[in-house]
């Protein structure tokens, strides 16, 4: 099972970090289930043309 990046705690800070990799991230791109952050990497993945590790990656790396 694929170990999931804890997206909780300041998610409004962790969210305009993210929107620095790219201008063309929303506020919209960003939205997800709780539970569903895969669904959330694959929809950056697809939009910066990346790969969904990548994506998690970039993301990890902030959050640790």
């Amino acid at each position: 099972m694929e170990k999931l990046i804890n997206l909780e705690g300041s998610w409004h800070e962790l969210m305009e970090r993210v929107k620095e990799f790219n201008p063309a991230i929303t506020d919209a791109d960003l939205s997800f289930m709780e539970g569903r952050e895969d669904e959330l990497f694959e929809k950056l993945a697809n939009k910066l043309h990346q790969s969904k590790k990548e994506i998690k990656d970039r993301v990890e790396g902030i959050t640790v």
